[in-house]
């Protein structure tokens, strides 16, 4: 064959169409011959679709108050930054201040009252000191009602000791006064003795002369009369003797009651006011912590939000949500909304993909985070009646940080959860439905 039959056939536009095909031919069978590879060995990821919001993992510190009050000012701003213990609002502390003045003047008399029972017991002299170091103030005024307070028990102290001192010293006199008399009585006793031993001896020597007619009758029998109203004589004295001292000792067992009678009313009456100090404490310290209360801090470091009263005089109904503090190290995470045919898909523990539809994609791609937990059971959305399961889907925090752009998350922005709940080919993805329609359809009576 000739050099010129060689040109003629490679011009042959048969044999070019011919090559163009085969070539078109193999570049498209290599292609689908790695798409089929591909369809087959690629795997894709399936994932159930979850609207959801960003929230705390714990949850938001409700700010509250008790007994509620009157605000005298507000010392933050809705998403202000506060710190532990840092005061949010002033409530007006007049009544609360007030009561705490009158229970504490209240416990200072009691106090008082304690310490000068006390000291009547143990027959001592009042002790004030812890009153004056525990309950000093500062003020002049409270100072000069507690001194006065403590005046007038002291005072009282005197006047009872006297009292008691006066009616003993009456009682002790009169003991005085009878043995004063015993003694008398005894003097006379013993001269009335003296006396009854002379008119015996007179009755002798006249009898002896009676008997030798040496004197009359009737002066023996005049010296009997004498004898005989010196006996009588000396039975009064000696029954007047006996009657001062059952009086000595009536008089000293009064005496003996009197303390007696005395102490037990100081006891009664220290038992009653250690009642009474041992509640007007408990009512101290809950007036102080009320007092305390008026001034509302922060439970902890966070951001101010949903602050609901803006108004200096508004009234704070008791236990109502003032506010909220979100705190600054609580992590936070995406609640997202199952729908309840992809339940059976989802459990704890899952991958998942979450985009923050906040964020532009471009700045913000998305993020791998993993499903922390799933309700046990379905949930009802009271506004529109949707029914879902709530999954809680936690973001790495390294995914955040490896962010070209810092971001910051609040509470309520809005994201989208990619649940990864399998991975299967390209073929699968596309055969499946037609596998699942004849699966059906082999099975329709």
């Amino acid at each position: 064959m000739t050099s010129e039959n060689i040109d003629k056939n490679l011009d042959d536009p048969k044999l070019i169409a011919a090559k163009t095909i085969t070539f078109g031919a193999l570049i498209i069978g290599t292609f689908l011959s790695i798409f089929v590879i591909w369809g087959v060995i690629a795997p894709i990821n399936s994932a159930s679709i979850a609207q959801g919001q960003v929230v705390l993992d714990f949850n938001k510190k409700t700010i509250q108050h008790l007994e509620g009050g009157i605000i005298e000012d507000i010392l933050v701003k809705e998403g202000q930054y506060v710190v532990t213990n840092q005061p949010l609002i002033y409530l007006q502390d007049i009544q609360s201040r007030s009561q705490n003045k009158m229970l504490r003047k209240q416990l200072v008399t009691a106090l008082a009252i304690e310490a000068r029972l006390i000291a009547e017991r143990d027959n001592s002299n009042p002790d004030f000191t812890k009153i004056l170091e525990g309950y000093n103030t500062g003020y002049i005024s409270e100072n000069n009602e507690i001194n006065k307070i403590i005046s007038t028990q002291a005072n009282l102290y005197q006047i009872r000791q006297t009292t008691l001192t006066s009616k003993k010293d009456i009682l002790e006199k009169r003991i005085d006064q009878l043995s004063d008399e015993i003694a008398g009585i005894t003097s006379q006793l013993q001269a009335t003795d003296e006396e009854l031993k002379l008119l015996k001896k007179q009755e002798r020597m006249s009898q002896k002369l009676v008997k030798n007619n040496n004197s009359p009758l009737n002066k023996l029998i005049e010296i009997q009369k004498q004898i005989a109203a010196a006996k009588g004589k000396k039975g009064e004295l000696e029954a007047n003797i006996a009657k001062a001292k059952q009086t000595i000792s009536e008089t000293e067992l009064e005496i003996i009651n009197l303390v007696n009678e005395n102490l037990n009313d100081i006891i009664a009456e220290l038992q009653d006011i250690e009642v009474k100090v041992s509640d007007l404490t408990e009512e101290l310290v809950s007036a102080k912590d009320v007092l305390k209360r008026t001034m509302i801090k922060s439970p902890t470091s966070g951001i101010v939000t949903d602050l609901k009263y803006h108004t200096i005089g508004a009234v704070i109904s008791p236990a109502n949500e003032i506010m909220y503090i979100v705190p600054k190290d609580d992590q936070l995470i995406i609640e997202a909304r199952i729908n309840p045919n992809d339940i059976d898909n989802v459990v704890a523990g899952q991958k998942a993909k979450v985009q923050l539809t906040a964020f532009k994609a471009k700045k913000v791609p998305k993020l791998t985070g993993e499903v922390l937990s799933v309700s046990a059971d379905i949930l009802t959305d009271e506004q529109s009646s949707e029914q879902y399961f709530l999954a809680r889907i936690k973001i790495d925090d390294s995914e955040i940080n490896k962010l070209k752009e810092k971001i910051t998350l609040y509470p309520g922005m809005p994201a989208l959860g990619f649940i990864i709940t399998g991975s299967r080919s390209l073929l699968d993805y596309l055969f499946d439905p037609i596998t699942d329609a004849s699966y059906k359809a082999f099975r329709e009576e």
